[in-house]
């Protein structure tokens, strides 16, 4: 799956359904159902997960519950996702998954001092870099950069220490980079070096999305086409095609993508949720709400 085989991925996951289905085999074919874009049948495969766990084994049912979570998230479904993040907090208190992701959610209803202390709680136990790349943005929505800065200079140097113990955190690093608009020619080369290892669409996406940052977008295009072949419904694809787009010029195909992400989760992102709705505005010729400064073609303000 990881690496991107996913009919072989499919058959052996349809092999381990067919041998013992469980939460092992549920939650697997729920992640699968969802690349390919079916997320109402995800959900109801990580609902048969959860129902297969137990509390007796804390651990992979409070994951599968913030799997389930991930899933009502990513359609917008705020309720449902904290519902199920709340239970996930609750079998397993010091799940850091649960906390981040609950973090998230708060971040997503502008409950910002709830967000920030579950982040906080989140990256005491677990630093991972995305979880850190999390508060600080959050910090900076808030106006405290220097914070923020610190967060952002701990990602640098988790990743610094992974790559002394030779854990690989490409992705997520590339990701960072070039979300954050920091050491792009960097970002490009750990996204060209996690394709090398592996195919899978988010490593296309990550490509596609560090490419443009360094105004390939020809490239970028190709790129974002294959993280997006398989039909998979995710806002933050979506707004990486979309700003791709805009910067090629289609500005009909950026509009398209930028709706589409908003529609399926007005929450995608802190931050770049904000980017995607002033860009939007912009394409479809209607004054902005907010005001300020437009969107360039690399989804700037």
């Amino acid at each position: 799956m990881e690496l991107g085989a996913y009919e072989r991925a499919a058959a052996a996951f349809q092999k381990m359904l067919d041998l013992q289905p469980g939460l092992a085999s549920y939650s697997r074919a729920a992640y699968l159902r969802e690349l390919y874009g079916d997320l109402p049948g995800a959900a109801e495969l990580m609902t048969l997960a959860v129902r297969a766990g137990s509390p007796r084994d804390p651990e992979p049912f409070a994951w599968c519950l913030v799997q389930l979570g991930n899933v009502y998230f990513n359609q917008g479904q705020l309720e449902e996702a904290e519902a199920a993040y709340q239970q996930g907090w609750a079998v397993f208190p010091q799940y850091y998954q649960a906390l981040a992701a609950l973090g998230r959610v708060r971040g997503a209803q502008q409950r910002y001092a709830e967000a920030l202390a579950f982040y906080q709680q989140a990256v005491a136990i677990v630093p991972t870099p995305d979880t850190v790349a999390a508060l600080g943005d959050l910090l900076a929505l808030l106006g405290k950069a220097d914070e923020a800065e610190k967060q952002y200079t701990l990602v640098e140097y988790i990743e610094h220490v992974n790559e002394i113990n030779q854990v690989a955190y490409n992705r997520q690093l590339a990701l960072f980079y070039a979300d954050h608009d920091r050491q792009l020619s960097e970002a490009l080369t750990l996204a060209e070096a996690e394709l090398r290892r592996r195919h899978d669409i988010y490593t296309y996406d990550t490509l596609a999305w560090a490419l443009g940052k360094n105004g390939r977008y020809p490239d970028a295009w190709k790129a974002m086409e294959q993280a997006l072949h398989l039909g998979t419904r995710d806002a933050l694809l979506f707004f990486h095609a979309g700003i791709i787009a805009h910067g090629l010029g289609k500005r009909e195909q950026a509009r398209d993508y930028l709706h589409q992400a908003l529609t399926l989760n007005p929450h995608f992102h802190l931050v770049q949720t904000e980017v995607a709705k002033r860009l939007l505005t912009e394409l479809e010729g209607r004054p902005s709400l907010a005001g300020g400064a437009g969107v360039n073609q690399d989804g700037h303000s």
